[in-house]
């Protein structure tokens, strides 16, 4: 549809019209509404247009540079222009009509039927001459190669895709294209061939995508009909004998052809070099070879087949894991026909050094080195056996590849005595690791067993230990991060206190073994424990030092002080100790009490005895201490006389108690275990308890809280009244009762350093348990 404006009245020249039909606007200023304004919409789509009059009240001009970013600033200036009518009196005339051209009666299905049809023609046109496949493949090719110039670079690659400029060869050159085939067959052995079947050097000839279809016919017969001609011609030069004659002046433009199709190969050479290289490091090698960019159109007809074959021989030979065969088959070929053309030979000759090529670079490890640009010359065999060899080793190692997803690392340089660990031997070796540290953590040797290096089993042949020396490093990696991890993993559940679940959940189902063989194995090693505690170095035994393990064994000492001392703090040994000793006497009363069990009994009534007559904090002290005792006795006597005349004798002591619990905690544990080091802690309790001669109680029955307070509220009462000697016996009475708290916490610590003495007694029991089985599984095996 188009819109004509015929006439306006009171309207002002500069005044901007705006015509609305449908959804599309047109605007322009009046004095310039000399054409039609067209719509895409016909008359009876419209409906109805809506016409805007716009005045300009202000305008600007700005200059813009070309280069880099501007800021521009406007200052508007306002239009001094003749005073327009106003709108009841403006009038505006329009002619309205179909475009021209376009009959008014076409429906919309009809122009979209017109639409479809242009745009299949369209489509039809350009698939039949291969545009959009050829500009496709220019595009991607100037992206791949990167040419200095790449509007020249388009510029030849439509140039010899030109139908136009590709005339019909002239009588001259298809004659040169009989000499040369004739000479070809001549020197070849095939004459007959070549006259029966007309083979024309390849290079010579344009390849048949280039031409269309009416002259490949057309050259088809001229090939015909030359070859009738040179037949006759042949016959007439063999009958005059100078056949050789006529074809040898043919030698000089054959040379000049020799050195276009080299410099082809060349040209191919790099190319597939790159796409190789390429495909490796992206590790689509597979990807590569299936979908290789179609060949170039300037590149000669025998080149595009070459590709085309040797694709194909790849993809099926890396599929079927023969890729080394399919490369070698064309040896025997050659041998059989005997010696082909010059552009065959060269060709031949490009395949012997590429297959040599790829051969050594997957004996060496070094193929992208050799896709990058290694010489041909460097990758010859030796021998015919040397490359068998050669042959196998690179099949054995793509197949490897191949199946574990590591080919690119076997590409790049993994060597054929290195094969991957098979699974079921990782999971055997994490199996037998997990055994060591369950069995080290029971016996008290756990980061001896982590610094141990695996030695080979004696059940392994030759060839398996052979590889286990040149896969050492890996294995040795491997171990290292599992120790890494288990370490990790035990120090945690030591702070958390959940060691022995953390031990259990990676420990396997084991296995029932003889009862014999564990209680021989259980005597021995309570035994062995009796008579290091009677000769007083039982805790050198269990500290022995060993040079793989200092660094752990001195961390394992410090956590353990630190139990210790967290235990001696929150006073809960005693209550651990006891439960313990129920849960132990449960376990143990079908079997009946050993020797074991009454040492145990024994320290346990010593600690009690102890505690009870209030000199256990007096055995376990050093000499070097006692005058820091005495100190700190004398500081308690003075702040509790102090405090009796004023009537907070318990806030005195709360106050005293609190600034030397830590001292006392740690005066204590050092005091336990320098007794247990020496190995006569276990002797000074029983003289101790064997001269009291008092009942067996428990501390908690003489020193309960309540107690203590309700003895303090009754001295302070009866100091009130007293004379100055009762109020020092009552000082001295209530420095008693605070030593006495003092002595059952340290007493809790040293229940919970006995207490770690029985789990490290029952760990001992559990390895010996272990080694039975592990010797029983041995000898089974």
């Amino acid at each position: 549809m188009e819109v004509v404006l015929k006439d306006t009245k009171g309207v002002s020249p500069e005044t901007i019209i705006s015509i609305r039909a449908g959804s599309t606007r047109r605007q322009v200023p009046v004095s310039l509404a000399d054409k039609p304004f067209k719509f895409p919409c016909q008359l009876a789509e419209c409906g109805a247009i809506k016409v805007d009059l716009m005045t300009v009240t202000a305008s600007a001009r700005a200059i813009l540079r070309p280069e880099g970013e501007q800021d521009v600033q406007m200052k508007m200036t306002k239009k001094s222009s003749v005073e327009a009518q106003p709108a009841a009196e403006a009038e505006v005339s329009f002619l309205v009509r179909s475009s021209s051209g376009e009959p008014s009666t076409m429906s919309h299905d009809e122009r979209a039927a017109k639409k479809r049809g242009l745009a299949s023609a369209t489509e039809e046109y350009l698939g039949k001459h291969g545009v959009l496949t050829f500009i496709q493949g220019v595009l991607q090719g100037v992206i791949r190669d990167r040419p200095e110039d790449p509007y020249k670079y388009v510029a030849d690659q439509f140039a010899s895709a030109s139908v136009s400029k590709k005339a019909a060869p002239t009588l001259e050159e298809m004659r040169q294209t009989a000499r040369d085939a004739l000479l070809h067959g001549a020197t070849s052995g095939k004459l007959l061939e070549v006259l029966r079947h007309g083979t024309t050097p390849k290079a010579n000839s344009p390849t048949s995508g280039e031409l269309p279809k009416a002259d490949v016919a057309e050259q088809s017969a001229s090939v015909d009909e030359l070859r009738q001609a040179a037949r006759d011609a042949l016959l007439k030069g063999a009958q005059s004998g100078k056949l050789f004659d006529a074809l040898a002046q043919t030698s000089a433009e054959k040379a000049e052809a020799h050195a276009t199709a080299a410099k082809d190969v060349d040209q191919l050479r790099q190319q597939a070099r790159n796409l190789l290289l390429e495909g490796a490091q992206s590790g689509k090698l597979l990807e590569v070879l299936q979908g290789a960019p179609p060949p170039e159109p300037t590149e000669p007809a025998d080149v595009d087949k070459l590709r085309k074959q040797a694709r194909e021989a790849l993809l099926a030979g890396a599929q079927s894991g023969k890729l080394f065969d399919v490369l070698a088959e064309t040896a025997g070929v050659r041998q059989e026909e005997g010696k082909t053309a010059d552009g065959t030979e060269e060709i031949d000759a490009l395949r012997q050094q590429a297959r040599d090529l790829l051969l050594e670079g997957a004996q060496s490890g070094k193929l992208l080195e050799v896709l990058q640009g290694a010489s041909p010359e460097q990758g010859k065999a030796d021998g015919t056996d040397e490359i068998d060899a050669l042959r196998q080793q690179a099949r054995d190692l793509l197949l490897e590849g191949a199946q574990s997803g590591k080919l690119l690392e076997v590409l790049q340089g993994a060597s054929p005595a290195e094969p991957t660990e098979p699974a079921d031997d990782v999971d055997k070796l994490r199996q037998q690791a997990r055994e060591a540290l369950l069995a080290g953590a029971q016996s008290g040797k756990l980061f001896d067993v982590l610094a141990q290096t695996p030695k080979p089993s004696a059940s392994q042949d030759g060839e398996e230990h052979i590889q286990q020396e040149h896969g050492a490093a890996g294995e040795t990696d491997e171990i290292d991060a599992l120790r890494q991890q288990t370490r990790d993993l035990l120090l945690e559940g030591a702070q958390s206190g959940k060691l022995l679940e953390v031990l259990q959940a990676a420990s396997p189902p084991e296995p029932t073994d003889s009862a014999d063989d564990e209680d021989k194995l259980r005597r021995q090693a309570r035994e062995a424990l009796l008579a290091g505690a009677e000769s007083g170095k039982l805790f050198e035994a269990l500290t022995e030092k060993k040079p793989p393990a200092d660094d752990d064994m001195d961390d394992l000492r410090r956590q353990a002080r630190e139990a210790l001392l967290l235990g001696a703090q929150s006073g809960k040994l005693m209550q651990l100790l006891a439960k313990n000793s129920e849960q132990k006497a449960a376990k143990r009363s079908a079997e009946g009490p050993d020797d074991l069990e009454l040492l145990r009994q024994q320290a346990r009534e010593a600690l009690i005895l102890g505690a009870q007559s209030g000199r256990l904090l007096e055995v376990l002290a050093k000499p070097d201490e006692t005058d820091e005792v005495f100190q700190l006795k004398r500081k308690l006597c003075e702040a509790m006389a102090g405090s009796m005349e004023t009537g907070v004798l318990t806030e005195a002591l709360k106050d005293v108690r609190d600034l030397r619990t830590q001292e006392i905690c740690q005066e204590a544990s050092n005091a336990l275990r320098d007794g247990a080091e020496s190995g006569k802690v276990l002797l000074m309790l029983a003289d101790k308890a064997a001269g009291t001669g008092e009942s067996e109680k428990t501390l908690e029955t003489t020193q309960k809280p309540e107690e203590v307070t309700q003895k303090l509220a009754e001295t302070a009462e009866a100091l009130k009244a007293s004379p100055e000697v009762d109020r020092a016996k009552a000082a001295d009475m209530a420095l008693q009762l605070k030593l006495l708290q003092d002595q059952k916490r340290t007493m809790a610590a040293e229940k919970e350093c006995l207490e770690d003495l029985l789990k490290e007694l029952e760990l001992k029991n559990s390895v010996l348990r272990v080694r039975s089985r592990s010797t029983s599984k041995e000898e089974a095996s």
